[in-house]
């Protein structure tokens, strides 16, 4: 099985048990709020944007960056990013997936992850 297919297909973890908003405090800096998806293999960090830039994509690896020194208890999970929109561009799509970062946008009837294969990048 390969990494992405847990997105098409079969998980190979049991479902998400934990959905919660994260806030964080940060010395001489604003405080920074994810949604984070707690699974037994992952830790999946969401963040939901009206309109995608590449500087989205650039905010959400920071953030992957710092969560492990902020929740070391989670250390031993894969940190997947996630960024939602409802119709991104395709470049930033293509961004997104060279560095490993999942995109959802509004497919026929419900958002779909639209490259999955950014599974294998990241």
């Amino acid at each position: 099985m390969s990494k992405s297919d847990w997105v098409r297909g079969p998980a190979p973890c049991p479902p998400c048990w934990n959905i919660a908003s994260i806030v964080w405090k940060r010395r001489w800096k604003p405080s920074r709020e994810v949604s984070a998806s707690f699974c037994p293999q992952f830790v999946l960090i969401n963040q939901t944007k009206s309109r995608l830039i590449s500087a989205s994509v650039d905010d959400l690896l920071r953030v992957l960056a710092e969560f492990p020194q902020v929740f070391p208890e989670y250390a031993d999970r894969r940190l997947v990013g996630v960024l939602a929109s409802l119709y991104p561009d395709p470049s930033i799509t293509t961004y997104a997936t060279s560095k490993g970062v999942l995109v959802m946008g509004m497919g026929d009837e419900t958002m779909d992850v639209l490259n999955p294969s950014a599974l294998d990048a990241g």
